[in-house]
């Protein structure tokens, strides 16, 4: 299976890379012969890492062709965030009956179930 992530960084001294790289870790063990791929907007040096997102209105738009090229070979894409990550998923995968998930977790979205309530 190939699976591509979309996230910030994979630094482990922040919130996004730290949950990244805790979930690749406990893919990994459930099915040991993934092949993982994370397209990122900064780089950490990470092995796993592609930072070929940009950031601004332009940059997405040209981050969709890059995004896109990774996914036609992937099985599965997962956005560790709504914006942008999901929208660049959900963007670079129209028309390739890709499964993609896109999780919303985190303070903002812990803000807003409180609003809610």
């Amino acid at each position: 299976m190939r699976i591509c992530y979309l996230n910030h960084d994979l630094k482990e001294n922040t919130g996004a890379g730290r949950f990244c790289l805790s979930l690749i870790t406990e893919v990994k063990k459930i099915f040991p012969n993934t092949d993982i791929t994370v397209l990122t907007l900064e780089s950490s040096g990470h092995d796993l890492e592609r930072p070929v997102i940009r950031s601004g209105v332009f940059g997405l738009l040209q981050s969709i062709f890059k995004v896109r090229k990774v996914i036609k070979t992937s099985d599965l894409v997962h956005a560790l965030d709504g914006w942008p990550y999901g929208f660049l998923a959900a963007a670079g995968s129209w028309g390739l009956k890709k499964r993609v998930i896109i999780t919303a977790i985190g303070s903002g979205a812990q803000s807003m179930a409180a609003l809610v309530d």
